[in-house]
């Protein structure tokens, strides 16, 4: 009983040194700077050119909203130029989904929809600052010269070292948490809070699925969560690893970026998809099987069998580092 105290106590405090009173403040101003950018988008109208004032003209004309699905359907393939072809087709498939399984989109807008739009935007600037924080946690204990009492030798490197892995996993899930609140709440104030129980459609890893927005929203953000754990650990064990924080964050935040990009990009210049597909590369942002065209080869299941492993590895690999270097 004494030693899970201890062991709470201790995570308690590398709880406390991550949420220090300017990191809470830098996280609620990302929040609030990327929903006021985002809510500003999404308000702004953009400047219609001649084709696509063509197009909603037919849209008006169509008499019910399957008509004007069908338009939309033709309009979205003359943009297999611009947003590639694995885009508008998936894009028909779920109109296509809505067409036969009669399911009507609903009208205006709401906090749920808002919430699972703004996700690509809001989320990456979240998970920037958690790489930060992942590696600042390490960097804590190295600009300190660990005079903090509990890298004392009362406890061993490996003890302290497991109770800043739980304090991270905490406090990613508190940012996740706390971020979609707030975003929930500005959908909600501009656009309300109800239609969480009506149904939508949604594409996830190769399927057309049906559900309500409110499952359609957990499920991003369990995906967003998945995410960021996983950066989060990346982060840590190489932080530990290389002794170098900027080092650890330049990585983490190149992979988050340009992990699935550089996948894609190698399949274009003829690399075996299949080969790819058993990397890590496509899976830096879980979130990509939401809404996003993806190769065959990668799967959901597969990509979560992988990060688990890649983040266990790297577990193993910074402990071990850690206990050659000071036990």
């Amino acid at each position: 009983m004494r030693d899970i105290k201890n062991f709470l106590r201790l995570v308690s405090v590398e709880i406390s040194k991550l949420f220090k009173f300017k990191n809470i403040i830098s996280l609620f101003l990302i929040i609030l700077v990327s929903n006021a950018l985002v809510l500003w988008i999404f308000n702004t109208d953009s400047t219609d050119n001649e084709e696509d004032i063509k197009i909603e003209e037919k849209m008006n004309s169509a008499s019910t909203w399957k008509d004007k699905a069908k338009v939309q359907i033709e309009a979205n393939k003359t943009l297999e130029d611009v947003v590639g072809k694995d885009k508008v087709k998936m894009n028909n498939d779920i109109l296509k989904y809505r067409i036969d399984n009669d399911i009507a989109p609903v009208k205006g807008h709401s906090s749920y929809e808002y919430l699972n739009y703004t996700s690509n935007y809001i989320n990456i600037a979240v998970l920037i600052f958690i790489i930060y924080l992942s590696s600042k946690l390490y960097g804590l204990e190295i600009e300190n010269k660990m005079e903090d009492y509990i890298y004392s030798q009362k406890f061993s490197r490996f003890y302290s070292f497991n109770t800043k892995i739980i304090a991270l996993l905490i406090s990613v899930v508190a940012i996740i948490a706390v971020s979609s609140l707030i975003t929930f709440i500005a959908g909600g104030l501009f656009y309300g809070f109800e239609g969480g129980f009506k149904k939508t459609v949604f594409y996830f890893s190769h399927n057309v699925y049906e559900h309500t927005y409110l499952v359609h929203s957990l499920i991003n953000i369990a995906l967003w969560l998945i995410t960021a754990i996983f950066l989060s650990i990346i982060t840590f064990a190489l932080t530990e690893i290389s002794k170098n924080s900027l080092i650890s964050r330049i990585i983490s935040i190149l992979y988050f970026l340009l992990g699935f990009s550089l996948s894609n990009k190698l399949i274009d210049l003829k690399v075996d998809s299949k080969i790819i597909s058993y990397t890590f590369l496509p899976y830096a942002n879980i979130s990509n099987f939401l809404n996003t065209p993806i190769n065959d080869y990668f799967t959901f299941t597969k990509g979560i069998i992988i990060i688990f492993i890649l983040g266990i590895l790297m577990y193993i690999i910074s402990s071990t580092h850690l206990n050659k270097r000071d036990i």
